[in-house]
């Protein structure tokens, strides 16, 4: 009995390691609706098409990225919320989301003065 309940909770565990892994969060990161396909897509309400669609947006529209998951097929989709009326939240492949960079994050990840503080190129 002792040992199913230790399998268990390293089992539990392993699992939320690995599911915290998968599901990075991010801080409301704005970015546009695009597609090459349709001029309008369609919004789900959890990170796959297997569900009925909760509303759609068109290409240009602004959004907020919320957070981005992967679903079961490996595809990344964003939580967003539409900025423009009507202000819908829900999923949407991240292929049809271009994320615009905050500012202050440079695009280049050797850009920092610690990089060329340690690394002193002659």
């Amino acid at each position: 009995m002792k040992l199913i309940v230790t399998f268990l909770i390293h089992g539990l565990a392993f699992i939320g390691l690995w599911l915290t892994a998968i599901l990075p969060v991010f801080a409301n990161i704005e970015g546009t609706v695009i597609s090459t396909d349709s001029l309008t897509l369609k919004i789900y309400p959890q990170p796959n098409q297997e569900q009925a669609a909760i509303g759609s947006c068109e290409v240009g529209n602004k959004v907020i990225i919320l957070e981005q998951a992967y679903n079961n097929q490996g595809e990344i989709w964003d939580r967003i919320r539409l900025v423009n009326l009507p202000q819908l939240e829900g999923w949407l492949s991240d292929t049809y989301v271009d994320q615009k960079q905050p500012e202050n994050v440079s695009q280049d990840p050797y850009a920092t003065e610690n990089y060329y503080q340690l690394n002193q190129f002659d």
